[in-house]
């Protein structure tokens, strides 16, 4: 009898031992498969930073681009603002040269008919004092008429 269970001690000791060695064959299967989803992990893990750190390059620059947008429509507004003045202001030079009545008077100086006239007026007019006032000149200096005229 004792035979028998130092048998079936042994028997079961070999099998403990199958057992363990399988036992552990399959921890070190675990271990690797830990391991490789472990690197997975810190690749993923890797990707989605880098993910993150692209969407939020992505809204800095939708942020961005709002704001150049909104500036670029002020801008446009402004132009267009300082266009209109710039346009009232050539509007109103336009009409003050035209409206001018100083102007209307320089116009009708350069016409020669109307210089003519008016160098006749004066003639007319202010002959007659010069005449009075340097008679007793142009008779001692012995002018002739034509001279005294001139």
């Amino acid at each position: 009898m004792k035979n028998i269970i130092l048998t079936t001690l042994l028997i079961a000791c070999a099998a403990l031992a199958v057992l363990g060695v399988a036992q552990g064959n399959k921890l070190h299967k675990q271990s690797l498969q830990i391991a490789e989803s472990e690197k997975q992990v810190a690749a993923l893990s890797e990707e989605l930073q880098e993910k993150s750190d692209a969407i939020e390059n992505a809204k800095l620059s939708e942020a961005k681009a709002k704001i150049l947008q909104q500036t670029l429509t002020e801008s446009a507004n402004a132009t267009v603002a300082e266009s209109k003045k710039a346009e009232q202001l050539q509007q109103s030079l336009t009409e003050a040269k035209t409206n001018n009545p100083l102007h209307s008077m320089a116009a009708m100086f350069k016409d020669p008919k109307m210089r003519d006239m008016l160098k006749a007026q004066q003639k007319a007019y202010i002959g007659p004092v010069i005449d009075k006032q340097y008679g007793d000149l142009f008779k001692q200096l012995n002018l002739t008429p034509e001279q005294t005229a001139a």
